[in-house]
């Protein structure tokens, strides 16, 4: 369980409530917020976010077993690939 999770479980609904609709009153006062032409184009957008989480949490197991390339090898293959 994440400390998120434990944190919500901690909380009551009518908390939960009252903290989401402060959010959603920050969210409207943003000026450069992002808006959405429909709910399936928001749940993309989330699911692309989820998705970017993912990838960081494998490089950093990736990063952990040593699984790695010295970025001075990976500069001479860009290098070598496109004449440079």
């Amino acid at each position: 369980m994440t400390k998120e999770e434990a944190s919500l479980k901690k909380k009551t609904n009518l908390e939960i409530t009252i903290e989401a609709l402060r959010e959603v009153e920050q969210l409207k006062n943003t000026p450069n917020k992002k808006s959405y032409s429909s709910f399936a184009e928001l749940l993309k957008d989330i699911e692309d976010e989820e998705d970017i989480y993912e990838e960081i949490e494998r490089s950093e197991e990736d990063i952990a077993a040593g699984r790695t390339t010295p970025a001075s090898e990976v500069l001479e293959e860009i290098r070598e690939k496109y004449g440079l």
